[in-house]
């Protein structure tokens, strides 16, 4: 009498050997190709991550740049602030000596007048001239 399987009672009908293996197989292969998908997948998850690190420095590095360039340009322009006040400082010196430097024996002529702080005039000199220690310098 021949072996009576449950399957073979159920109705399924009963694979080979050959049959069996096959499914296996292709059971085996499908179990790869997931876990590969998954790999890859995982692969492309992790290559977008790195995408988006490398984006993120990029601009971190973009902006680093960009805020030194605008410290650089501020301290430029405050150091040519810096140097013309200083040009200004020394014209307006250069002028006041010119003022006050006689021109070829001629006394240059002042700007300025000379008053007491009481506004009397001023005593001059045997020659003509004001005695500038004892009044105050008024423009």
């Amino acid at each position: 009498m021949p072996k009576v399987y449950a399957h073979h009672a159920a109705g399924v009908p009963s694979l080979s050997h050959q049959e069996m293996e096959r499914e296996a197989m292709l059971q085996f292969e499908r179990q790869e190709r997931e876990a590969l998908d998954q790999h890859m997948l995982k692969q492309q998850i992790m290559a977008q991550e790195e995408q988006e690190r490398r984006r993120f420095l990029e601009d971190e590095h973009i902006l680093e740049g960009r805020r030194r360039n605008q410290e650089r340009r501020l301290q430029n322009e405050r150091r040519l602030l810096a140097r013309e006040k200083r040009l200004i400082s020394l014209e307006n010196q250069r002028l006041l000596d010119e003022r006050d430097m006689p021109v070829a024996g001629i006394t240059a002529k002042k700007k300025f007048t000379y008053r007491t702080i009481d506004t009397q005039p001023a005593p001059r000199t045997p020659t003509g001239e004001m005695p500038e220690k004892e009044y105050t310098f008024i423009h």
